[in-house]
């Protein structure tokens, strides 16, 4: 079988052999990458990037957490104090165990 003839377009320019696009594109000159080749080049330039954002929403989360505490502990009484209390009344059997001072 044999192959139609490439336009004149896709052909070398001054009788080289090979194809070269209407652009001016030697096709010999070009690379086909696999997608994950293209993937890990593209993480390749992009890392620092990537890393940045991945710390900012860490410590941005780091943050939220640490204003969540602060709220929830602001209002906080002597915890001790309140248990020993608060277990007498609701523990009937509170006298029989001795108290922790």
């Amino acid at each position: 079988m044999k192959l139609p003839a490439l336009p004149k377009s896709a052909q070398a320019k001054g009788g080289k052999g090979g194809m070269v696009l209407p652009n001016g594109t030697d096709l010999r000159q070009v690379m086909v990458l696999s997608k994950d080749d293209w993937q890990r080049i593209q993480y390749q330039l992009n890392k620092r990037n990537i890393e940045a954002e991945r710390q900012k929403k860490a410590q941005e989360e780091r943050d939220r957490m640490h204003e969540l505490s602060k709220e929830r502990v602001k209002n906080w009484t002597n915890t001790v104090v309140v248990s020993d209390t608060i277990g007498d009344i609701l523990n009937p059997f509170a006298e029989n165990f001795p108290k922790i001072q």
